[in-house]
């Protein structure tokens, strides 16, 4: 399964299909940004950590900040970086143009 698919399942299911809420998911899903970060496959558009396939990223840096950034062919395009995990979730999921249906 995919991130998109997984997420959609997740608004039809308990949200109603209503993707305005999606923040609720954060109380609704034990630990749901790990949940996120496991969809790490190589063939997705967003990742999680550092790699070398073009698409969106959300790494975590050491100093427990989060930068956003988009990465093709080698490049990395100046990006944003959020002190909360969450802010920089919900940004990538935007930024990478994924639909939650």
């Amino acid at each position: 399964m995919y991130l998109a698919e997984y997420l959609g399942r997740q608004v039809r299911d308990l949200l109603g299909g209503d993707v305005a809420r999606f923040d609720e998911l954060w109380d609704l899903i034990p630990d749901f940004s790990a949940v996120l970060r496991g969809f790490d496959q190589n063939s997705e558009w967003l990742h999680w950590r550092k790699k070398t396939y073009d698409g969106w990223y959300c790494v975590r840096h050491p100093d427990q900040s989060f930068e956003v950034y988009y990465q093709e062919r080698g490049g990395k395009e100046p990006g944003a970086v959020f002190s909360g995990e969450r802010e920089a979730i919900r940004y990538a999921l935007q930024a990478s143009g994924m639909t939650i249906t």
